[in-house]
């Protein structure tokens, strides 16, 4: 039996959402936007008049950027009547990114957060002796560059550096 459609939550269901949205985005309805070949959930749109629009959207995350309040409210009013979406204003997070914008429109994109996850993940709450009496962290040698040959060969061995220190091998990788 096919199925044209998906509930939110099961397995296909993210892929039907950004089928159905990609194809809205590059339609006429859409804005006409273009699909980026390098990053697929890129969309955008470049006008005669130097006005842009960048629409990137991740599962059920999206983010707009656009230089034109008429484009931009165009835009989300097409995009509030063909699906039900709400407008949160600017936006200070997205995928574990802080941004911030300042008085000039600069963008910074932080991901102190995400580092400070890893961090707190794999190597402060590792079984990893990794203080020293009077150091605050042990540091790799300098000019030490991680390569394939520092990399686990065998699965004994990503069984050992799992029990070893406490952490996922595959998934710190």
């Amino acid at each position: 039996m096919l199925f044209r459609s998906a509930m939110y939550g099961t397995t296909h269901s993210g892929k039907m959402w950004y089928l159905e949205l990609s194809d809205w985005l590059k339609s006429e309805d859409g804005g006409k936007l273009t699909q980026s070949k390098v990053e697929p959930c890129l969309f955008f749109a470049n006008y005669p008049d130097g006005s842009f629009l960048r629409y990137l959207n991740y599962v059920d995350d999206s983010l707009m950027i656009c230089n034109s309040t008429k484009i931009e409210e165009d835009f989300v009013k097409r995009l509030k009547e063909k699906f039900q979406v709400k407008e949160l204003g600017y936006a200070s997070w997205f995928l574990g990114m802080h941004i911030h914008q300042d008085r000039d429109y600069n963008l910074t994109l932080d991901q102190g957060r995400f580092c400070k996850d890893i961090l707190d993940r794999y190597l402060f709450h590792s079984n990893a002796e990794v203080f020293e009496p009077g150091l605050t962290k042990r540091t790799l040698p300098e000019g030490f560059a991680a390569t394939k040959a520092d990399c686990a060969k065998t699965p004994e061995e990503v069984m050992r550096l799992t029990r070893e220190f406490g952490f996922s091998y595959p998934g710190l990788i």
